[in-house]
């Protein structure tokens, strides 16, 4: 006798002419070794960085004759580095990046809780069984709340007076574990008072980070007064700042004041008696020019 193709238990009758009753015979069908190992729960799915998924990953095995596989061990298995992340097992106090779990009577396996890793990123966990081709789970752990503000370029550098800078501003925004933060709103100000300068908008200017972490600030104009100060870059909820090193450097001479060496104006003086002579030179926004 051969069993068909579904599993499960049966009986099997013997009867023989003029003996009354049957002889049964109490059979079950098993069912094949796993051709099919599939992902049922748990993908996609997104987390923040070392926090646990919402989903454990379960899959499902079965013969090649769709019949459920059961006792099967599935291993799942996540990447051993980059993104990733860890399975929990014995009541979270041990973790590992792969696992074992037994399929049960309707060919599910399911793995322990997976808790992300610090680094952000999209990635895939396996589950195999036998030799079946595995099943993968799609998992991406993403950069968790702003933790820092850095230049990024714009620092340090000059500009003459009442010009605009080269280079404009960029900060660089990560979360706690160096992951790169997109959509942040990044806060760029200059100085109210003495060397500074403007955006179109006036002293300060806002930007996002882009999908790079990066933040760039519209262009930035010297005003009329020279010397050296910071534009700060800050992210809300973070106390640090990233501050610019900027200058403003004296325009072209346009004036000069002729005086007595020791200041004040050049009287009247004696005749072949040598005095001496300050010469001071200044731009068109009376600063100090070379």
């Amino acid at each position: 006798m051969r069993a068909n193709t579904v599993i499960g238990p049966y009986y099997d009758t013997a009867r023989v002419a003029g003996i009354s009753g049957d002889a049964l015979f109490a059979l079950r069908n098993l069912a094949g070794i796993p051709a099919t190992v599939t992902a049922v729960t748990g993908s996609p799915q997104t987390t923040e960085i070392a926090t646990a998924f919402p989903l454990q990953l379960v899959a499902a095995v079965r013969d090649s004759f769709g019949n459920a596989v059961e006792g099967e061990q599935v291993t799942f298995t996540a990447p051993s580095a980059g993104a990733s992340g860890t399975f929990y097992t014995g009541g979270g106090t041990s973790s590992s990046p792969t696992c074992t779990a037994y399929s049960n009577a309707q060919g599910i396996a399911t793995s322990p809780v997976f808790v992300a890793n610090a680094l952000a990123g999209t990635y895939t966990v396996s589950a195999s069984a036998g030799t079946a081709p595995p099943a993968s789970f799609l998992l991406t752990n993403s950069a968790g709340a702003a933790g820092s503000v850095a230049t990024s370029a714009g620092t340090p550098q000059s500009a003459t007076v009442g010009a605009t800078f080269a280079t404009r501003l960029k900060a660089l925004v990560k979360d706690s574990g160096g992951n790169v933060k997109p959509d942040v709103l990044v806060h760029f100000t200059a100085p109210a008072t003495g060397p500074s300068g403007t955006f179109p908008g006036g002293l300060t200017d806002t930007a996002r980070t882009n999908a790079s972490g990066i933040a760039t600030a519209s262009a930035f104009k010297a005003d009329t007064v020279a010397g050296t100060y910071n534009v700060l870059a800050t992210v809300d909820g973070i106390s640090q700042s990233a501050p610019f090193a900027l200058t403003n450097l004296a325009g072209p001479v346009d004036t000069f004041a002729v005086e007595i060496a020791g200041g004040g104006v050049i009287g009247t003086q004696t005749a072949h008696v040598p005095f001496g002579i300050r010469i001071t030179a200044k731009d068109a926004y009376n600063n100090l020019a070379s």
